[in-house]
C-alpha cells in the first residue's frame, strides 16, 4: 500500500469512526445503565501510521464512576462496519 492510498484509508475510517454509532455491547456488558458515549466521539487528523479517536464518557448523575471504565473500540473499513480492519479496549483513565 502507497502512501497515499494508505492515508486516504486512515482518513476514511476516521470519519467511519466518527460518524458511526457504537454497538450496544460497548456499555452493555458493563454496569452502566445508560449511554456514556452521549457526548460523542470525535477523531484527529489522520497520520500515516495511525488515528487518535477521543470521547468524553458521561456517568449518570446518580452514579459516578467508582473505577475507570473499560472503552471498547472497533475501526472499519466499511460504513456499515461490516468489514472491521482493528479492535481493542482501553481504560478509560481521567486524567487522558
Amino acid at each position: 500500500m502507497t502512501p497515499l492510498q494508505r492515508r486516504a484509508f486512515l482518513q476514511y475510517a476516521s470519519l467511519t469512526a466518527a460518524a458511526g454509532t457504537l454497538p450496544r455491547w460497548a456499555w452493555s456488558s458493563s454496569p452502566l445503565q445508560h449511554d456514556p458515549f452521549a457526548l460523542g466521539v470525535a477523531s484527529g487528523d489522520p497520520t500515516p501510521d495511525g488515528v487518535v479517536l477521543w470521547t468524553r464518557l458521561l456517568p449518570a448523575a446518580d452514579k459516578p464512576f467508582a473505577t475507570p471504565p473499560t472503552v471498547h473500540w472497533e475501526l472499519a473499513d466499511d460504513p456499515a462496519f461490516r468489514r472491521i480492519v482493528q479492535r481493542g479496549q482501553a481504560p478509560a483513565l481521567p486524567a487522558l
